[in-house]
C-alpha cells in the first residue's frame, strides 16, 4: 500500500466514523399536503424565486411536526420564513409559459417561529443561514410548479426543543431546507422539510487530524527503516 493510498483509507475511515456518529442524532421539521382536484386546501410551502441576478428569493412554509433521534416526534405549530443571499445567475422569461430559476451563495437567513414542548406561540425554534440555495418556478399550460433546495447552517436551536429530545443544548447543526409546490390538472400539493445533523465537535476534528498525522509519520518511518535494511 502506498502512502497516498494509506492516507486515503484513513480519511475514509474517519469520515465513515464521523458520519455514523452524526446520524445517531437528527432533527427533521416537516409538513406535507396533497389535495384532489377541486378540493379546497391552501399550500404549506411557497417560494418567490428571483428571476434576475442580484435579487433575493423569499418564501414561507408551515411546520407541523419535528422528528428527533430514534424516530421520536412532536407536534409543532410553526411558521417558516426565509430569504436567500442575492442570486448570482438567476434567469427568467415572461408570458405563457412563465419561468424563473437560479442560484445563490452563502448568506441570507431562515427562521421557524412557533411553539413546541410548552413554549409559547411566537418563540424562535430555529434560525440560521444558507450555505447555498437553488430554485425553479414554472407556470405553463400543464400547471404550476415551484421547487427550492438549499444547504443550511443552524445558528440557533431553541434549548427547550433540544432538551425535549434529550439532546445537549449546545449542539451545532448543518443540513438542508427544501420545499415543493405544484398545482396540476389532477390535483395540487406542497411539502416543506428541514433536515439537520450535528456538526463535528472541534475536539473530534483535532483528534482525527492528530490520528492521521501520527499514523502517517509512523508509516513513513516504517518505510524508511525497510529501505535502509
Amino acid at each position: 500500500m502506498t502512502f497516498k493510498a494509506y492516507l486515503a483509507t484513513a480519511f475514509c475511515l474517519v469520515a465513515l466514523f464521523s458520519t455514523a456518529s452524526a446520524n445517531q442524532i437528527t432533527l427533521s421539521f416537516s409538513t406535507s399536503q396533497y389535495c384532489q382536484p377541486y378540493e379546497s386546501c391552501g399550500p404549506v410551502f411557497w417560494v418567490d424565486g428571483a428571476s434576475s441576478p442580484g435579487d433575493h428569493s423569499e418564501g414561507w412554509g408551515i411546520i407541523l411536526q419535528v422528528t428527533g433521534p430514534h424516530g421520536q416526534s412532536a407536534p409543532i405549530s410553526g411558521s417558516l420564513y426565509f430569504s436567500t443571499a442575492p442570486s448570482y445567475d438567476a434567469q427568467g422569461f415572461g408570458g405563457l409559459p412563465w419561468a424563473a430559476w437560479g442560484d445563490s451563495g452563502a448568506g441570507g437567513g431562515f427562521s421557524i417561529i412557533g411553539s413546541v414542548f410548552g413554549l409559547g406561540p411566537g418563540s424562535t425554534l430555529l434560525s440560521g443561514t444558507f450555505l447555498w440555495a437553488s430554485w425553479s418556478v414554472w407556470d405553463g399550460m400543464s400547471g404550476y410548479t415551484a421547487t427550492f433546495d438549499s444547504a443550511i447552517r443552524a445558528g440557533y436551536v431553541n434549548p427547550v426543543l433540544l432538551e425535549g429530545f434529550g439532546l445537549q443544548p449546545n449542539l451545532g447543526f448543518v443540513g438542508s431546507l427544501s420545499g415543493e409546490y405544484f398545482d396540476m390538472w389532477d390535483g395540487n400539493g406542497s411539502s416543506v422539510g428541514i433536515d439537520l445533523v450535528p456538526t463535528p465537535e472541534p475536539s473530534a476534528v483535532v483528534l482525527a487530524s492528530l490520528f492521521l498525522l501520527v499514523s502517517g509519520l509512523a508509516y513513513l518511518r516504517r518505510l524508511r527503516t525497510r529501505n535502509c535494511g
